[in-house]
C-alpha cells in the first residue's frame, strides 16, 4: 500500500501534457492554444479550432453532396460546350479549362479545408495549385486564339475579370503554400493572415464564377442555356463559400 501511494504522489507531481486526444476522432488537441495536431506530424499546428463532432459531419456531408455536383457541372459544361453547342475546337479548351479549374478544383477545395485537419488542409493546397495550373493553360489557349485569328486582347470586362482571377491565383497558390501550409509555414499560426487568406481566397472564387457565367453569357444567347448555366452556380455558392 505504501508503494502504491508514492506512486499515486509522483504521478499527481508529474507535469501533465497539454496534449491529449480527441474522444471523437482521435486527433491530438493542443489544449493550451486548442491548435489541432495530426497524429503522423505532432509538429503540424493550425490555427483553426478543433471541430466538434456535429459541425465536422455536416462538412463532410456538404463534400460528399456539392462536391460531386461541382464536377458534374463542370463536366457537363464543358462537353456542351465543345460537343454539342458548336463543336469542339482549340477555343473550346478556354471555357473549359477556366470552369474545371475554378469551380470543379477551387470549389471542392474549399469544401475540403471545411472538414479540417492537416491532410484536407494539405489536399486544399494540392487542388489549388492544380487549379492554377489548369487556369493558366485557359488562358493560354484564349490569348494564342485570339493571336491566330488577330483579334485584340482584354476588350471586355471578362476579359480583365479573367486576367484579375488568374493573376490573383499565380500569386495566392504559391504564397499559401509557404505561409500556410501545415507543417512548417511561417504564417501557419497566424490567425489574422490565415482569416485574409481564407475571406480573399473565397472572394476570388465567387469572382472567378461570376466570371466563367459572363464568358458564358457571351458564348450563349438562349435564355434556357443562360439559366442552366447560371442556376447551379447560385445554388453551390452559398453551399461552397460561406
Amino acid at each position: 500500500s505504501r508503494i502504491l501511494g508514492l506512486q499515486s504522489e509522483a504521478a499527481a507531481l508529474r507535469p501533465r501534457s497539454n496534449i491529449q486526444s480527441c474522444h471523437h476522432c482521435g486527433t491530438k488537441i493542443e489544449q493550451d492554444k486548442d491548435h489541432l495536431l495530426e497524429h503522423e506530424d505532432t509538429t503540424a499546428v493550425t490555427t483553426e479550432k478543433h471541430p466538434n463532432m456535429s459541425s465536422k459531419s455536416g462538412a463532410e456531408s456538404t463534400l460528399k453532396m456539392a462536391g460531386p455536383a461541382l464536377v458534374v457541372f463542370s463536366i457537363a459544361a464543358s462537353v456542351y460546350i465543345g460537343a454539342i453547342a458548336k463543336g469542339w475546337d482549340w477555343f473550346s479548351y478556354h471555357p473549359a479549362a477556366m470552369i474545371v479549374a475554378y469551380v470543379a478544383l477551387a470549389g471542392n477545395s474549399v469544401l475540403i479545408k471545411k472538414v479540417g485537419g492537416k491532410t484536407n488542409t494539405e489536399v486544399h493546397g494540392y487542388l489549388m495549385s492544380a487549379a492554377m495550373l489548369v487556369a493558366c493553360f485557359g488562358w493560354y489557349v484564349i490569348y494564342s486564339n485570339k493571336d491566330a485569328k488577330g483579334y485584340p486582347h482584354n476588350t471586355s470586362w471578362h476579359a480583365w475579370a479573367g486576367v484579375a482571377c488568374t493573376v490573383s491565383w499565380i500569386v495566392m497558390a504559391p504564397f499559401g503554400y509557404f505561409a500556410f501550409n501545415p507543417t512548417n509555414g511561417f504564417a501557419r499560426t497566424n490567425k489574422q493572415l490565415r482569416l485574409v487568406h481564407k475571406l480573399g481566397g473565397r472572394f476570388l472564387i465567387a469572382l472567378a464564377w461570376f466570371t466563367c457565367f459572363l464568358g458564358w453569357y457571351k458564348m450563349q444567347g438562349e435564355l434556357v442555356s443562360r439559366v442552366a448555366f447560371g442556376a447551379p452556380l447560385v445554388i453551390l455558392a452559398p453551399i461552397c463559400l460561406l
